[in-house]
């Protein structure tokens, strides 16, 4: 895997999807979709090979961490909280793993 990310931002179809480049120059593989009004970012590339970090509220009331299998295209909850969305998130420079996350309780308005 190419450690290439795009985002690709299409009104149209209401999606907002993530891409990262394939094994060959030019190709692009779909990372992730956010359907229209759903919240996340791509994070950061995994330390272990074909991961990758991102945050979704898809399925639910907040905004959690994620972390994508990017081969079987399947998403584990890392970190969690019902009450608010997750806010902050720091990677460990030397490990390329989460060192942090935060929530932001009360948002600004």
């Amino acid at each position: 895997w190419n450690r290439d990310i795009c985002y690709n931002n299409n009104y149209e179809t209401t999606t907002t999807s993530e891409r990262r480049s394939g094994i060959q120059l030019g190709e692009w593989k779909v990372l992730y979709n956010y359907p229209y009004g759903e919240k996340g970012n791509f994070i950061a590339f995994g330390k272990e090979e074909g991961t990758c970090w991102l945050t979704s509220s898809c399925g639910r009331d907040t905004k959690a961490l994620m972390k994508l299998d990017l081969e079987s295209n399947t998403t584990v909850t890392v970190c969690d909280d019902e009450e608010c969305d997750i806010g902050e998130i720091q990677l460990n420079p030397q490990t390329d793993e989460i060192g942090m996350v935060s929530f932001d309780y009360k948002q600004r308005e």
